[in-house]
Parts: C-alpha cells; structure tokens; sequence
C-alpha cells in the first residue's frame, strides 16, 4: 500500500497511511468477493454502496475517508483521476 500511496503523489502521516491502506485492501476484497471483472469506477461505486448501506451506517467522516483511499487507489495503480 505505500507503493500505491507514493505513485500517487500522496505524502501522508504513517497513521493516515494506514488508515487508507485498510480501507484499501477492504475494497480489493470486497471486489474479489463479487467474482465480476468490473472497471475501476464501476467497482469503486459498487464498494461505496456497500459502505453506505452497511448497517450500523458509517459516519460520514468514514465514508469520506473510504472515498479518498478508493481515490489514491485509483491514481496509484492507473494514474486514473476518480472524482
């Protein structure tokens, strides 16, 4: 995940890094899990649905933190800019 962190341009604090690569590898098993090939931005929204309807509901400061790793994510492995 630091990898990813550093190709895409982010200089983050260790605690933030690991915040975001646990969210990113939630999101790489989850993608797994469905058993569809399914592009980027496909599959990020898919994820973010799964995020939003979990119940309990997370906060919105986690859904935010959940869009900005799929965010880094994107740009780390593609150079893909996800709005």
């Amino acid at each position: 995940m630091r990898r990813i962190l550093a190709a895409s341009g982010a200089a983050v604090p260790d605690k933030v890094g690991y915040w975001l690569g646990f969210h990113m590898e939630r999101f790489v098993k989850q993608v797994r899990k469905l058993g569809e090939l399914l592009d980027l931005p496909t599959a990020s929204e898919v994820y973010l649905n799964f995020i939003r309807t979990a119940i309990p509901a997370p906060p919105d400061w986690q859904v935010s933190q959940v869009r900005q790793a799929l965010r880094l994510f994107a740009q780390g492995i593609e150079g893909w800019r996800w709005v």
